[in-house]
């Protein structure tokens, strides 16, 4: 496990070398949590990360590996020779994996990011943040606390500096299989409010925010797409289930 500040202060070392050589990369997971959220760098909310997640656009993919490697990175060869296109994997003898994405973050769901990408200069717009975390298909300690920092921190808004719960909500109501993950996990996340040791006004800012959020969703218009899928429901698999977890 990495030390939350080493891995906050190693995060922005590699961003800025990535950024000034003209590379396109931006962190998600909880290590960018911590860089956008107050509230995730101490108290309640502070916790340790297993590594750091990057997502890169696909020009950047390509000169990716000469940077990580001058800064103390190994790639994992065999890893990249398979996922090359989508996902490539290094690693530093102090700073643990670095787990690098290609234009989409691809878990239980599908998140397309190549026009989103440059919407901050560190790490993914809140909302995008959001959505990493929430279309977990099993929640975590950490996945619930992220989440939590998240609304706690940034208001709910039309703004890509906040979380922009009109973007959430449009992909939501496009897609019933992000929905049905997403509605779901927002539930759970209220329900765990009180394990998390959080003071009364976060506990209460939070909870209101999820709860803005789903009345937001349960009331938007859904897509045609999303309503014949949703006539099928859980008969089939809405979500992919990958082994591993992120930061």
């Amino acid at each position: 496990m990495l030390a939350k500040q080493s891995a906050i202060d190693e995060a922005l070392r590699l961003l800025e070398h990535l950024t000034s050589s003209g590379l396109t990369a931006r962190a998600l997971g909880g290590i960018a949590v911590a860089v956008r959220c107050p509230s995730a760098q101490s108290g309640a909310l502070a916790r340790s990360y297993s590594d750091l997640d990057l997502i890169v656009d696909r020009k950047s993919a390509h000169r990716l590996t000469p940077h990580l490697e001058e800064l103390g990175y190994t790639p994992d060869a065999s890893f990249n020779a398979i996922h090359g296109r989508s996902r490539l994997m290094f690693a530093h003898a102090e700073h643990g994996h670095v787990d690098v994405f290609i234009d989409r973050f691809v878990m239980c769901h599908t998140l397309d990011l190549k026009r989103r990408l440059r919407l901050h200069p560190t790490t993914l717009a809140p909302a995008d943040l959001l959505l990493t975390k929430l279309q977990v298909a099993e929640l975590n300690r950490k996945d619930v606390t992220d989440t939590v920092a998240l609304v706690v921190d940034l208001p709910l808004s039309d703004a890509e500096d906040a979380i922009n719960a009109e973007y959430v909500i449009e992909v939501l109501s496009s897609d019933w299989g992000w929905w049905r993950t997403v509605t779901a996990n927002l539930e759970l996340v209220q329900c765990h409010l009180d394990d998390l040791s959080l003071d009364a006004a976060n506990r209460s800012r939070a909870y209101a925010a999820l709860e803005a959020l789903r009345s937001g969703i349960d009331r938007s218009r859904k897509s045609l797409g999303w309503r014949l899928r949703a006539q099928v429901g859980d008969r089939l698999p809405w979500r992919d289930d990958p082994e591993e977890s992120h930061g």
